[in-house]
């Protein structure tokens, strides 16, 4: 706080305790106010604001009159009893009409709207400003406008925003305006910001110009971290350009750590300039941006703003202070923006003690006798919102965050009483005295990364080593009391053997209630924060330097050279512990980190964005963190032992070639495995870099290699055990069809789809689905292609604008992108191919051109949008690895999820919708490995959403990378032997069609093999209650919800000759288990009883030779085989050569572990929500 006699404080604060006193006696409400009065009806308790702001998301936000009616038809029944018995009859009556009377129904209820929110807004049509302008300023307040607004999305609605503040300006009636500079500049990239500061003091400066010409104060309005820099450079740079006699000013949230330094510096600066005219400088209590912290807590950064209440009006008082020094009085006016009584009159005592005038601002409207009362003693500016009535669809957010803050306002006003105002000034004053808080912002890339720390002691996965009979029954009866109804003990048929019918093996259809834990000890790395001034100093520097292939060894050895140093030494890598091989996973991280900048650089020249990369490499890291703490569960598995990959050829995407290629060397490290990083003359540069961070961190080199070439020349030059790769279905079916002795596990690019729902938010769909579609060029593996458009949306002209605009953004990126690399002279190395061209250039017939693509001078081009796709061309039947989106029609979501099945291949899939049967029909039905609700699909992030698909998406038996089973899958296991026997054998607890099948088989089996498969049993039980059965985030990050659950898979189960009994019944209860779509083939007859309870359970068996079985995998493209018997290596190899569609393969010796061998059975899938559905979907999954 600046110098002041504690005295002086002491008096100031007991005189502003009585001055508010006063002002709060004073500011009984008004009766015969009738519009405040409904107002604060809805907003002055919680139910009336929830419903309040569900109102508005409900009824504006859809673009389709019958999604709108349906909303409010949901949410009117929820009116709350506290508001007068009219509103709630005619709120209720209205919603019971909208569905049959949607037309009516609906413009009626946005009227009301609009009568609601009169007074917290200034009308802005032509014929109505004036008089709306002369009510807001008939008590002598001044009246500051701000013109509704959502961040500029292009450069076309920035400048039409622009247009709309200078005809404010110019209005005689106006005599302060403010903005926010998202709202009048497009702001694209953050990393490139002096060209971003030169083109926004370009763009803003005619607001500055006619803001002189009329002698009206103009305010540029901060309320977010990332936007404070910007600001601050562009508020300078204008006014040192546009004269010194311009009224204009910042306003700064007081909330933000880094506002105290901030105000300091433009105070600064404004004492140094030769103007005539002072600046203000605004100090605000807003507690910042909602969005602000919701990317905060996406990219894991700290929250830059205060979170208490009393935290920030203490920051507005030590602000304050500093503001009304002598040394500022000539260069600086200034502001302060609150409704807190004590603030208010502290900064009236204030003023006079240091002979300045500090301006009061309230928001108009917010509180009317509150406004009033304090007027009546002092001046005060009153803002408002500028909107257009009739444009309350375009203007959502706009009126969201004034209701919020609306509703804010009259809490905190309430919440201080006259009574509790000594203590509350007390307490403001106390903490504003104290020093005030440091940044909150500390990563900084430009930083020399110094020694790695030790890393932390991680726990091991829960073993079976618990009494495994009391646990299981433990289990059914928690199962029987969640998931079953109680049965009618007089219903014979219905009971088994005696004994109630029991089911554990059932799927949670609701996120767990439990504490959810991910991996123990990982923590996923901060983004890089473009708001650091020092970190857009480090990508400025990068972004400078030269590509070259210094970091690339001049002759890179044969795949066939790599195997041989492998076999020479690489025993001892696989020989080290998995703990051991933790530690060396964590030293890579960090190693990988200090190279962020050459791995950049390096992914230049594949096309790769520098934020992009960016991301790429914290993904790196984050993949060596993440498996460095699940190795260790590959050593705490009781009864199975792992066995190690071998060697394996890793290939990764030039969409993503740091990440990809990252996370195949480092998976295949971790679970004992060596790796041969395979790469293209292009590629070569990334992959030296990533190898030789791995190197320097422990990897030996007879466990990591490099090699020229592609995993198809790898594979058929050497003699390897796996390969792991990221590629079209092209590559990878060449190497599946041509060396079928090995497993290859690979993610296939293909088609993903997005359905955007008649009901969907218009700007939120557009957002998610441009930025899904053309993010990395379109060639990522979870890039959406196809959009499908759901009944009314397909004929909405605010989805085509917004589309346009968007893709129109995009393609202007891309051209500067294009140039940038024309200048350095590094040329992208990546040729487009004839299908990708023809995406981009050749319309079907009966299609057209939303966004026509461009090409550029480099070979590259913009994106484009076509329309008019049908779902048989050939657009829609074929993947392109380029930015082009099709758009397709269905007539609802039903037919558009069943469309979107048919076209996709099942990578990810997404929806756009605010309607809750809309959502929840899909999440049932969906077929993708990624489901995402309300968010775009890119970019996923280890353990958050682990990446991997479903069908055509994925080949072999691989788990998704970056998820909880990715280890366990790259190996096999085998069964551990030398158990003491169990001390009771009954079943009581299992399921009961599990039992049934184990009692069949009972006669067939020893001892030791019925001791052996109850155990199995057990086990199942056990992996199915801690992990199978449920869904679960890990993360809980609140704002957005990543849930990881299982779901069955469709098998061929196949015994071969010899296989022991216990064995076939093994995996067959495991199938049960697990609810899979599957049938059993042996190579040998069955005994009788365990024929007859398969016959009992509807399984179907076959008894046919290895190649009657492969025959008919083959021909009925059955995805998935777990095989068991000697020749199990055999059948899979005679799969793979002939199969058309890839079949994965599981054909590891049987356990009694279930977390092991459950996996083959179930697939994984991740549903991602974000946005506005996470609240509104929490109810259905």
């Amino acid at each position: 706080m600046a110098e002041v006699a504690p005295t002086d404080i002491t008096m100031a604060r007991n005189r502003a305790v009585e001055r508010a006193t006063t002002w709060i006696q004073a500011s009984a409400p008004d009766e015969d106010a009738k519009s405040p009065t409904r107002l604060r009806a809805f907003l002055s308790d919680a139910a009336g604001r929830t419903f309040a702001l569900g109102a508005v998301d409900s009824v504006l936000r859809p673009d389709s009159l019958a999604a709108a009616a349906g909303h409010f038809h949901r949410i009117a029944p929820t009116v709350p009893e506290a508001l007068p018995w009219y509103i709630r009859s005619a709120v209720r009556a209205s919603g019971a009409m909208a569905p049959v009377l949607p037309s009516p129904v609906v413009p009626a209820v946005r009227s009301a709207m609009r009568s609601l929110i009169a007074d917290i807004t200034c009308d802005s049509r032509p014929k109505k400003i004036a008089a709306a302008i002369a009510a807001a300023t008939a008590t002598g307040a001044r009246l500051e406008l701000a013109v509704a607004a959502s961040t500029a999305r292009s450069e076309a609605e920035a400048t039409a925003h622009r247009q709309r503040i200078i005809a404010l300006l110019e209005r005689d009636d106006v005599t302060a305006v403010t903005y926010r500079l998202g709202h009048a500049v497009h702001i694209e990239n953050p990393w490139d910001f002096a060209e971003l500061v030169a083109a926004a003091v370009d763009a803003v400066t005619e607001l500055y110009v006619a803001a002189a010409a009329a002698d009206t104060r103009l305010l540029l309005d901060v309320r977010e971290l990332r936007e404070l820099d910007l600001a601050i450079a562009v508020f300078t740079d204008v006014l040192e350009g546009a004269g010194t006699t311009v009224n204009a000013g910042m306003s700064v949230p007081a909330a933000l750590a880094d506002s105290h330094d901030a105000v300091r510096q433009l105070a600064a600066w404004a004492r140094e300039r030769d103007a005539e005219a002072p600046i203000t400088i605004r100090l605000t209590d807003s507690a910042g941006s909602g969005a602000e912290r919701d990317e905060n807590t996406l990219n894991g950064w700290p929250q830059p703003a205060l979170a208490g209440r009393v935290d920030i009006l203490a920051a507005q008082v030590r602000g304050l202070e500093a503001l009304i020094a002598a040394e500022n009085a000539a260069a600086v006016r200034v502001s302060i923006a609150t409704h807190d009584p004590f603030v208010l009159a502290y900064a009236v005592e204030r003023s006079g003690d240091a002979g300045v005038d500090v301006e009061l601002v309230m928001d108009a409207g917010f509180t009317p006798e509150w406004e009033r009362a304090v007027h009546g003693d002092i001046a005060v500016t009153v803002s408002s919102l500028a909107l257009n009535p009739r444009e309350l669809e375009a203007n959502v957010d706009a009126i969201a965050e004034r209701l919020t803050a609306a509703a804010l306002v009259i809490d905190d006003v309430a919440r201080v009483t006259a009574a509790d105002l000594p203590g509350h000034a007390a307490e403001i004053t106390r903490r504003a005295q104290t020093d005030p808080p440091l940044s909150r912002r500390t990563l900084d890339r430009s930083a020399e990364i110094g020694d790695i720390a030790p890393g932390a002691l991680l726990r091991p996965i829960a073993t079976d080593s618990v009494d495994l009979t009391q646990a299981v029954m433990g289990i059914a009866h928690t199962a029987q009391s969640n998931h079953t109804s109680a049965l009618d003990t007089g219903v014979d048929d219905l009971l088994f053997g005696g004994t109630p019918f029991v089911e554990t093996a059932v799927f949670s259809e609701r996120e767990t209630g439990e504490t959810a834990y991910g991996a123990a000890g990982f923590r996923n790395a901060q983004v890089t924060d473009p708001s650091l001034a020092a970190n857009r100093e480090w990508a400025r520097a990068t972004q400078e330097v030269t590509a070259s292939d210094e970091a690339a060894p001049e002759t890179w050895p044969t795949s066939a050279d790599a195997v041989v140093m492998i076999r020479h030494g690489h025993g001892e890598w696989e020989a080290l512990a998995a703990a051991e091989r933790a530690l060396v996973l964590e030293r890579a991280a960090h190693h990988l980190e200090a190279r962020r900048s050459d791995l950049i650089v390096a992914a230049r020249p594949l096309g790769v964005a520098f934020a992009d990369a960016d991301r790429d490499v914290t993904t790196a890291v984050d993949f060596a963190r993440y498996y460095a703490a699940t190795v260790r569960e590959l050593d705490a598995v009781s009864g199975a032992i792992f066995v190690a990959p071998g060697i394996t050829v890793v290939a990764g995407s030039d969409a993503d070639l740091i990440a990809s290629a990252a996370e195949g060397a480092l998976a295949t490290l971790a679970a004992g495995g060596a790796a041969i990083l395979v790469a293209r003359p292009h590629e070569q540069r990334v992959i030296a870099l990533l190898a030789d961070a791995l190197w320097q961190a422990g990897v030996p080199r007879d466990a990591l290699c490099v090699a020229g070439g592609t995993a198809q020349q790898a594979a058929a030059e050497a003699s390897v055990d796996s390969v792991l790769m990221s590629g079209s279905a092209a590559d990878v079916e060449a190497v599946v069809h041509n060396q079928a002795e090995f497993a290859v596990n690979a993610r296939v690019l293909g088609r993903n789809t997005m359905i955007v729902a008649a009901s969907a938010d218009v700007d939120e769909a557009a957002a998610a689905l441009v930025s899904s579609a053309f993010s990395r060029d379109g060639a990522a593996f979870e890039s959406v292609s196809i959009a499908i458009l759901s009944g009314a949306i397909a004929r909405s002209d605010r989805l085509a604008t917004a589309l346009i605009e968007l893709t129109s953004a995009w393609g202007q990126r891309a051209e500067r992108q294009a140039q940038a690399r024309i200048d350095r002279g590094e040329p992208r190395h990546i040729a487009l191919d004839e299908a990708a061209l023809w995406a981009l250039t050749t319309l079907e017939p009966g299609q057209r051109w939303l966004v026509q693509p461009r090409e550029l001078a480099d070979g590259t081009y913009t994106p484009g949008i076509r329309v008019g796709v049908e779902a048989g061309s050939r657009f829609a039947s074929e993947h392109f690895a380029a930015p082009v989106l099709g758009i397709l029609h269905a007539g609802g979501v039903g037919a558009a999820t069943t469309m979107a099945n048919a076209l996709s291949t099942g990578a990810v899939a997404a929806l756009m919708t605010t309607d809750v049967s809309d959502a929840e029909y899909w999440l049932r039905r969906a077929e993708a490995g990624s489901l995402h609700i309300g968010r775009a699909t890119i970019d996923p992030v280890v353990q958050r959403q682990p990446s991997g698909g479903w069908h055509g998406a994925a080949v072999g038996p691989a788990a998704k990378a970056g998820g909880p089973n990715r280890l366990a899958t790259l190996g096999t296991w085998r069964p551990t032997t030398g158990r003491a026997a169990s001390g009771t054998l009954h079943l009581r607890g299992l399921d009961s069609r599990v039992t049934a099948l184990i009692e069949a088989a009972q006669p067939d089996l020893d001892f030791d093999d019925f001791d052996w498969v109850r155990r199995a049993a057990l086990s199942d039980a056990m992996a199915w209650d801690r992990e199978f059965g449920h869904i679960r985030d890990v993360t809980r990050l609140g704002i957005e919800r990543n849930l990881f659950r299982y779901r069955p898979a469709t098998v061929a189960i196949r015994a071969g000759v010899g296989t022991p009994v216990r064995v076939v019944v093994r995996l067959v209860i495991a199938a049960v288990r697990s609810q899979a779509d599957f049938t059993l083939s042996t190579a040998e007859g069955l005994p009788m009883g365990l024929r007859r309870a398969l016959g009992e359970a509807e399984i179907t068996l076959f008894v046919e030779t290895d190649t009657e079985f492969a025959q008919r995998v083959v021909a009925g493209q059955i995805p998935r085989v777990r095989l068991t018997g000697a020749d199990a290596a055999d059948t899979a190899a005679s799969i793979r050569a002939a199969s058309v569609v890839p079949v994965a393969t599981f054909a590891q010796q049987a356990t009694t572990v279930g977390r092991v061998e459950l996996l083959a059975y179930l697939r994984e899938q991740t549903v991602s929500i974000g946005g506005r559905s996470v609240a509104a979907f929490s109810g259905i999954i």
